[in-house]
Formats: structure tokens, C-alpha cells, sequence
């Protein structure tokens, strides 16, 4: 089952913003936590999102903020045209293996 990853970026005062992603630059881009990932799977993957995958930007890392709770996912751009990250843009998808 797999299950999608939404970028959580609000401003202090609680307003959608955006992050930007240069060409070939990573960034580390919070997500809106996704819960239950944890010891009684054996393994689980983080896989690009398609549409962001044929713009060239690849989700290469999940970060955990325990053992069961995906807080953040590191992107790489690697195309040649700088592209933005908005709030609940869908940027990885999580694969129980």
C-alpha cells in the first residue's frame, strides 16, 4: 500500500508558502507527518512522486522524527530550471515492502 507525502510548509502565522529549488540543490522539505511506519515493517521505501519525477526532482531520504513518524523528505533537483515547493504539493509516495 502505498501512501503519499504532502509538503507541509506554512509561514509562523499559519499561510501556505513555498520553498525554492534551485537546479542540482537539495533541500530538506517538511512533510505532513505520516504515522505508523514503523518497527513492524520490515522495510519501507520512498519513492519520487511522478509528476515531480518527470520534472527531474527526486525524493532521495525520509527523515524520522521517532522510530514511526516521517516528518521531513530530503528532494534533489536535477534539472537546469530552478522549481518551487508549495504546501500539500504531493512530494514523495511511501512503499511498504
Amino acid at each position: 500500500m502505498n501512501r503519499l507525502l504532502k509538503a507541509n510548509l506554512l509561514t509562523e502565522t499559519g499561510r501556505p508558502n513555498k520553498i525554492l529549488l534551485p537546479p542540482s540543490a537539495s533541500r530538506l522539505i517538511p512533510v505532513t507527518p505520516l504515522t505508523g511506519v514503523g518497527p513492524r515493517i520490515h522495510r519501507l521505501t520512498v519513492l519520487p512522486y511522478e509528476p515531480l519525477a518527470l520534472r527531474s526532482i527526486f525524493a532521495i531520504v525520509a527523515v524520522y522524527r521517532s522510530t514511526d513518524i516521517i516528518t521531513s523528505v530530503v528532494l534533489y533537483n536535477g534539472s537546469h530550471e530552478t522549481n518551487y515547493i508549495q504546501h500539500e504539493l504531493i512530494v514523495a509516495e511511501v512503499a511498504d515492502i
